[in-house]
């Protein structure tokens, strides 16, 4: 993963991290990588 990449979604996860969509884009990224 770029580290821009990883920025991006930290920032998202961040951003998200009260809402529980967060679960979802871990699993999803779980499944691809």
């Amino acid at each position: 993963m770029n580290a821009a990449l990883a920025l991006i979604f930290f920032a998202c996860v961040a951003g998200s991290m009260a809402s529980d969509a967060r679960g979802q884009i871990v699993d999803q990224l779980l499944q691809q990588g």
